[in-house]
């Protein structure tokens, strides 16, 4: 569907009177390099197999990449809407996956440096696209920064990606300790990335878990795990998402597990957090 006509259809839709109904799921990590954003586009995808109209919004900004794991050349991004070029619904493309993209943008200082009023106008366009999405899925840059933590703070649900290293797993802690403190209600899942065996995901996901518990006071909860799987980066060559190039590899199983355990959960909602909540305090 080309960007215009994503945008049309949009508009009508909220002339018609659609109530919100979003899920809104931050994807971040402690550090780069642990696979965040193949999680966050092969989740995608498994949600929209599922039968949800998923939205994913690359909010690594500065760093995007989304659009290259799907071979894709937006004509339009981020910096657009940033810049007061192009309102968010404008710039909105569907893919080939089912899953509809807004894309961010790379090397752009403006992007990297939001100020408070650009990230306010960027949250008022987004809390708009609540209503026509069950899922809008956030991949969020690495680290704690004022854009990172402001992307999770607008989130239903925070899920940090890692993978079992160690340098890995306590960059994670460090991320769910600065969250902890500025949203000690956040919902905080984990996806363990890259690993060899259950028993080596289980391990470090409850590391994880039991330091943020005995340290903390905070409960993190375990989502689930993605194998190392050549798969993914063959998938990366090409492309292509994993979930669609080797739908049978044991990453995409166990991609499609977690998203079935999302949708298992998906009524399992706080109040007062969403991207409306964020913005109004409802």
């Amino acid at each position: 569907m080309a960007v215009r006509d994503q945008a049309h259809r949009l508009r009508e839709l909220l002339k018609n009177g659609y109530s919100r109904k979003a899920k809104v799921l931050t994807i971040a990590s402690g550090k780069g390099g642990v696979g965040k954003s193949n999680i966050s586009l092969n989740l995608g995808i498994a949600l929209a197999r599922f039968g949800k109209q998923v939205l994913l919004f690359d909010a690594d900004v500065g760093l995007a990449n989304l659009h290259i794991l799907m071979g894709l050349v937006p004509k339009y991004n981020i910096s657009h809407v940033v810049n007061g070029q192009k309102t968010l619904d404008e710039i909105i493309q569907r893919t080939d996956y089912g899953i509809d993209l807004i894309a961010g943008a790379s090397g752009i200082l403006q992007l990297v440096n939001m100020d408070s009023a650009s990230r306010a106008h960027l949250q008022e366009s987004l809390k708009r696209l609540e209503t026509f999405y069950d899922y809008i899925i956030m991949d969020a840059g690495a680290g704690a920064s004022e854009n990172v933590v402001s992307f999770c703070r607008m989130a239903d649900e925070i899920i940090v990606v890692t993978n079992p290293e160690t340098t890995a797993i306590a960059d994670a802690y460090g991320f769910i300790k600065v969250l902890s403190q500025i949203e000690p209600d956040a919902r905080i899942r984990l996806i363990i990335n890259r690993v060899k065996s259950n028993v080596e995901g289980l391990k470090a996901a409850r590391k994880i878990i039991n330091t943020a518990a005995q340290f903390l006071n905070f409960k993190v909860e375990e989502l689930g795990f993605v194998f190392e799987d050549p798969a993914v980066q063959d998938a990366v060559a090409k492309q292509t998402p994993f979930v669609v190039a080797y739908p049978r590899s044991k990453a995409s199983s166990y991609i499609f597990l977690i998203a079935r355990r999302l949708e298992e959960h998906q009524d399992v909602k706080k109040p007062g957090r969403g991207l409306f909540s964020w913005l109004f305090g409802e």
